[in-house]
């Protein structure tokens, strides 16, 4: 008989798959290129569980969430936190925008 700990890996793996082939049936995104060998446009890119826990779930769906508080909430350095910004950003998930040029926000949609 396996040990729990494996017992447990296996099951977190299979929950990890299914999550991710939900996640690409539901949610509109974009990969590399479609059958046809063409380049797919509109949508994100095609994400992963690891991008939902670690990044998208401080993302409200409404009204969207200052870079502040994103770091705040993902428990990220400013140092760190810039590049995975950019992205996000770049993939479609975010969208980052000047909320008022007197206090210098910034805000994820």
């Amino acid at each position: 008989m396996l040990p729990l700990s494996a017992m447990l890996s296996q099951a977190f793996v299979a929950f990890v798959i299914e999550f991710d082939n939900e996640f690409e049936q539901r949610v509109p995104h974009r990969t590399t290129e479609d059958k046809t060998g063409s380049h797919v446009r509109g949508g994100p890119w095609l994400g992963s569980m690891a991008m939902w826990v670690k990044f998208l779930r401080f993302v409200p769906v409404i009204g969207g969430i200052t870079i502040r508080e994103f770091a705040v909430r993902s428990k990220l350095g400013r140092r760190e936190l810039r590049p995975w910004l950019r992205r996000l950003s770049r993939w479609g998930y975010l969208l980052i925008e000047r909320t008022s040029e007197a206090k210098g926000d910034w805000l994820c949609t």
